[in-house]
C-alpha cells in the first residue's frame, strides 16, 4: 500500500487533500508526486521519526510505516475547491481515511 489516493468517484466524507505542490486553478492531482495542487503549494502531510517532522513530498512512492507518527492538516473532505475562499460549513466535515479495504482512523475535529 502507498500513501497515494485513488479517487474515481469523490464521495462525501471520504478522504482528504494531501497538498504540497504549486498549481494554477482548477488544481487537481500532480501525476508525478500524487500531491494535490494549490496556489501556495503548502504541504499538508508530515511524518515523524526520532522527534523530527518531515514533509512527505510524494504520495505515490512513500509507503506508510506503522512505527512512525504522521500529521495531516484536514481541510474537510475532497468535495471542496481549494481555490475558493474557505467556508466553515464545508471545512468542518468529518472525514474517513481508509487503507485499502479497511477503515483505520476516524478523524474528529474540535472547534470553539
Amino acid at each position: 500500500m502507498k500513501l497515494g489516493k485513488k479517487v474515481d468517484v469523490i464521495r462525501k466524507g471520504l478522504g482528504v487533500f494531501v497538498t504540497g505542490i504549486i498549481g494554477a486553478a482548477p488544481g487537481g492531482v500532480d501525476n508525478t508526486t500524487g500531491l494535490d495542487k494549490t496556489l501556495s503549494g503548502a504541504r499538508s502531510l508530515y511524518t515523524q521519526e526520532n522527534g523530527i517532522w518531515s514533509d512527505i513530498v510524494n504520495t505515490k512512492t512513500t509507503k506508510p510505516n506503522v512505527y512512525q507518527g504522521y500529521r495531516v492538516f484536514v481541510r474537510g473532505d475532497r468535495n471542496i475547491n481549494l481555490y475558493q475562499v474557505p467556508q466553515a460549513t464545508i471545512m468542518n466535515r468529518a472525514v474517513t481515511l481508509r487503507a485499502s479495504w479497511q477503515n483505520y482512523y476516524r478523524l474528529c475535529y474540535l472547534h470553539n
